[in-house]
Parts: C-alpha cells; structure tokens; sequence
C-alpha cells in the first residue's frame, strides 16, 4: 500500500544543503539572540517557558521556508540540516551568554546583545574554544544566574533547568519537521511543489476509508457519497484536499475528518483529523 502514497523522492544537492545550513545558522541565531535579551527584560519564570516554545517555532518556521525555497525532497537531509542548524545556533547563544554575563557594565542589556557580534576578538576566540566555554559556564552554575522567591538558582537545579531549556529547543523543531515542507508532494516535472487546492464542497464523514482508497485509486468518486449542503451540515463532514500540477497526469488527495462541537463557553470546536494522506489518483478524478 505505501507505493500508493507519495514519498519524497529523496533528491537534494549538496552545496544547496550548505546554504540552508548557513543561512539558517544565521536565522536561528539571530532568534536566539532576541530570546536572550526577551529573557533579561520579563523575568517571569512561566513566561520564559513560553519564549522558549515559541524559540522553537520560530527557528523550524525559518528552516522550513528554506527547505521550501530550495526544493529540498530529502526527509535525512531536512532532519539532518535542521539538526545542524539547532545546535550550532545553541552553542552560538550560549558564546553570546557567557561574553553578556561576565561583561563588567550589562546596564544596556538589548545594545549589548545586539553588538556581540561586533566584538569580534573575544567572540571569535570563545566560539573556537569550547573548553574555555565550558569552563565559563561552570563558574556560572556555580555562581547562579537568576533567583526564585529571593533564593538564588544554581548547581544541579540549574543545571536541569538548561538542560530542558536545550531539550526544548531542540526536539520542538526536529518534531515540528514532521509536518514540513519536505514530506509535500513535489512535481519532479514541473520541479516545483504542488498546488493545494481545497474542494469547495463538503461531503459525508468517512466511516470506511480502505473502501474509499479502493474507490479513488480507480477513479471512482461514488464513494465520496453526494456533496453536503453548505447551510445544512452536520456536526459530522469530511473535506478533501488536493494537490496537483499541470504537467502531470495524477493528483495527490488529503482526507480530513471534521468533528464539530460546542465548548462550554458557547464557542465552536473543530476536531480535525487525516485519514487519507497524500494517496496517489488518476489526473482528473477530482
């Protein structure tokens, strides 16, 4: 069954992969920058949880535009890049961090931040020493960095409390790569990502979705069942999705089954689900 399904080709050329990971580099460690200097000025242990999330987002939103805008169909490639990316922007940061936190007037916190980089000689010599990097950021740990209710934050708590913040930063864009860009169907034809196209009509819930593949891949759409009427539909409907390109002769189609419900406030919920991902069918069928 899985021929019948799109998988990326695995295509991808080796210099373009050096720039996603450079121009990414920079992308991300601009991010990281920016999430430093957020860091200093809301000193909300809560909200910093929050900025580390978004951190995360951020930085695969940048990596996936790229992947999209080379035309990367390598999934070991996207996931390997990404990987790069995340952890070279970290070690970036913490050079930053530690430069900040040992500079003797951190009065302009944000200028800075933002002019570390012009600091070429003490950050170009902390960046290719990583044992003096460390050695730095253990006299950090031991000293502590921030404090909590007055009690000052240091040694094994502070170390679990970088260690997850490194979690974080990592596994969010490696579990958001996922649903990248590399994982759409792309015409090898037209060497360009197919168009989505929503179908503008809604149809029956899919109760039995091996029939409904059977049906489709022998471009047959009686299964879909008569289109719903749009002022009428039930809490229960399916929407289809499909992606396609004018130089080939077969369409990509997404499933999605759409619970609706009401929450207690009053306010609409929609449930939505993919049963039918990216299936190969005939050119036309929808």
């Amino acid at each position: 069954m899985s021929s019948i399904f799109y998988k990326p080709s695995g295509k991808f050329n080796f210099f373009t992969l050096l720039i996603i990971v450079f121009i990414g580099i920079l992308w991300a460690s601009l991010l990281n920058v920016l999430y430093l200097g957020l860091q200093w000025f809301i000193p909300f242990v809560y909200l910093n949880i929050l900025l580390t999330i978004g951190l995360g987002y951020a930085s695969f939103s940048g990596i996936n535009v790229l992947h999209k805008l080379f035309k990367l169909r390598n999934v070991k490639a996207a996931f390997i890049s990404t990987t790069i990316i995340i952890l070279v922007s970290i070690y970036i940061q913490w050079v930053v961090y530690v430069l900040w936190m040992f500079n003797e007037d951190r009065a302009d916190t944000l200028a800075y931040l933002m002019t570390t980089f012009d600091r070429k000689g003490d950050f170009v010599y902390l960046f290719s020493h990583p044992n003096n990097l460390l050695a730095l950021i253990s006299t950090l740990n031991e000293q502590g960095t921030f404090t909590i209710n007055g009690q000052v934050v240091s040694n094994v708590f502070l170390l679990i409390i970088w260690i997850i913040e490194a979690l974080l930063l990592i596994i969010i864009p490696l579990l958001m790569q996922f649903g990248g860009q590399v994982f759409k169907p792309f015409s090898e034809s037209s060497q360009q990502w197919m168009k989505k196209r929503k179908l503008l009509s809604f149809y029956p819930y899919v109760e039995d979705i091996a029939s409904l593949e059977q049906s489709l891949l022998l471009g047959d759409t009686a299964k879909m069942q008569e289109a719903l009427p749009a002022d009428e539909l039930p809490s229960h409907y399916a929407q289809y999705f499909v992606f396609e390109s004018p130089e080939d002769d077969y369409q990509y189609l997404v499933v999605e089954n759409i619970r609706e419900s009401t929450n207690k406030k009053g306010e609409l919920q929609k449930d939505e689900d993919t049963i039918i991902e990216y299936l190969r069918i005939k050119g036309g069928t929808l």
